[in-house]
């Protein structure tokens, strides 16, 4: 039996009227009624669930190049209806709001796995943004320190939009993610080959270009990791995580001791052995005695830091209010931190502890307090 939701269109228009023929067209049919082979074009169309206020509406795609496809597409949208009883309005009114968008948009129309996925994990159907769209957005609704959103919008920028912006976020995969490395890769390798290039030119066009390196990938992992984890919070996606599926090798350098031979070779020919050098405790007392002398002001500071270990921005930050020489106690509850180039106080929540100072701290002789 025939499927009448299958016909034929054709452009002609009336010679009397003007107006399209649509499929009344005397040239879309044979003697027999049979469609013809080499006029007009396939169509299909359904009836759709009705929209949010009751009104009928048709599915209806034109310009198709077969019968095959019409039928095809045609069973695809029925599919796509059946995932959700009749019962639930709703639902199917969600459906038909797609399937109608794509239609209108000339867009392929949903995928069903996808669609019933969304339905599974009871998340919205409407169109996914892509990553760039939803790392925009996401950036401006973060609430946490302005040093980290200003570092996320610097990897969104530099690396996230660049390489993955123009895919839909439900379709991110792992494998668009390795790619984007590779790419990054691919990109260290020429900036240090132009960086040896015998041509001026070349050399002249990366002066001043920085190459990504492992901390920053392991950064712009992390970046797209939260990101995605808050698209799954907020159920515009389901499913797993694709930046979690993704090693990305932390090639950190190995601290190396400055032993007594480093020492006098770096001394005779200037080369550090590496990039992390660290002193001996005999190399650590000689520098803070040295301090005591030439940098009075400085070396309560360096001794503490050196014997109590706090950060940098910890040990600039540190209150006169959280000192209890009494007591030999600090506590670390605020830090300086560069936001951008422009420092400023910071508290650190995680960070937050109580450090108890050795009896025999020389800096709290200084004082006149131990």
């Amino acid at each position: 039996m025939p499927d009448r939701s299958i016909f034929k269109r054709c452009g002609c228009r009336h010679p009397d009227t003007g107006k399209p023929f649509g499929n009344d067209c005397p040239k879309l049919r044979r003697t027999n009624g049979a469609w013809s082979f080499d006029h007009g074009h396939w169509a299909y169309q359904l009836e759709l669930p009705p929209t949010a206020d009751g009104r009928r509406r048709l599915l209806r795609r034109s310009g198709l190049p077969s019968r095959r496809v019409a039928a095809d597409e045609l069973d695809h949208a029925r599919e796509l209806l059946s995932l959700v009883p009749r019962g639930d309005r709703r639902r199917r009114t969600e459906i038909a709001d797609l399937l109608q968008t794509a239609v209108r948009a000339r867009r392929p129309l949903p995928e069903t796995d996808r669609i019933r996925q969304l339905l599974h994990g009871d998340g919205p159907l409407t169109d996914i943004p892509t990553v760039a769209d939803y790392l925009t957005g996401w950036l401006t609704h973060l609430t946490i320190d302005d040093n980290t959103i200003r570092g996320y919008e610097s990897l969104v920028r530099v690396h996230l939009i660049p390489h993955l912006g123009e895919i839909p976020l439900d379709k991110l995969r792992a494998s668009h993610i390795r790619e984007m490395f590779t790419a990054i890769e691919r990109r260290n390798d020429a900036i240090i080959a132009a960086r040896t290039s015998p041509d001026p030119a070349v050399r002249q066009s990366v002066t001043g270009v920085r190459t990504t390196g492992p901390g920053t990938r392991q950064r712009i992992r992390a970046c797209l990791r939260k990101a995605i984890n808050d698209a799954l919070a907020d159920e515009l996606i389901v499913g797993t995580n694709p930046a979690a599926l993704v090693k990305v090798p932390g090639d950190r350098p190995v601290p190396i001791i400055w032993e007594d031979e480093r020492v006098r070779h770096w001394k005779a020919t200037g080369e550090v052995p590496g990039p992390i050098m660290v002193w001996t405790d005999v190399q650590v007392a000689e520098f803070l005695d040295y301090a005591a002398v030439h940098a009075p002001d400085l070396h309560p500071l360096w001794h503490f830091m050196a014997y109590r270990g706090p950060r940098r921005g910890e040990a600039c930050g540190l209150r006169d209010s959280e000192v209890r020489l009494d007591r030999r106690e600090t506590t670390i509850n605020n830090q300086i931190a560069t936001h951008g180039y422009t420092p400023g106080p910071r508290q650190s929540r995680g960070g937050a502890r109580l450090d108890v100072v050795g009896v025999d701290a020389p800096w709290l002789v200084a004082a006149g307090r131990a």
